[in-house]
């Protein structure tokens, strides 16, 4: 399913493609291969974009889970053993056969109304900036050894703040160049 694709003439559908170019996949994130968020109460997650809104019914959807189901926390887990865990590995696995993993689904819904996801901003950033090579990490497999983000949210008022700056950058409609010129270099 590529409803999400723009373009090759647009920025994000350049972005896209030198994503799909360089890892093999369109729906591919660099995050599940290097990065954890947390929630206020512990509980580790793929970024925070993944349930950032409960995500409907399900308000797990997003959450690493351990290999009993439950969400992996800060409490019971460590970062190293949640992030190659089972749930870890099955979305690292769906990305690379060019699926959506359902905790990824907002990237792609944005990416399909014209916007830069967060899948797109740092995929591109940590290519263009860290020099992370998405081939790398797709050939490395399912486990990965380069968790080398942690997104450590130990109170409200950031993810406030967080949330009203994407929503008032959503909503007044800012344009990819005016904000991410040059994002497919």
């Amino acid at each position: 399913m590529t409803y999400f694709l723009k373009k090759d003439d647009t920025q994000l559908g350049q972005a896209q493609r030198l994503i799909e170019q360089k890892s093999g996949s369109s729906t591919f994130c660099v995050l599940p291969w290097i990065h954890l968020a947390t929630r206020p109460n512990g509980d580790m997650r793929l970024c925070c974009t993944a349930n950032a809104s409960g995500a409907g019914e399900d308000h797990e959807v997003g959450l690493i889970k351990t290999e009993n189901g439950r969400p992996a926390n800060f409490a019971k887990n460590t970062p190293l053993e949640s992030f190659n865990n089972e749930y870890m590995q099955s979305v690292r696995q769906t990305m690379l056969a060019g699926e959506i993993p359902a905790s990824c689904r907002a990237c792609f819904d944005e990416e399909s109304q014209g916007m830069v996801s967060k899948r797109i901003w740092e995929s591109i950033s940590w290519h263009r900036d860290e020099g992370i090579d998405f081939d790398d990490l797709a050939n490395q497999g399912l486990t990965s050894d380069r968790l080398q983000y942690l997104d450590l949210r130990l109170g409200h008022t950031c993810n406030i703040k967080c949330v009203c700056v994407r929503r008032m950058i959503v909503l007044n409609g800012y344009q990819m160049g005016e904000t991410y010129s040059g994002i497919a270099g």
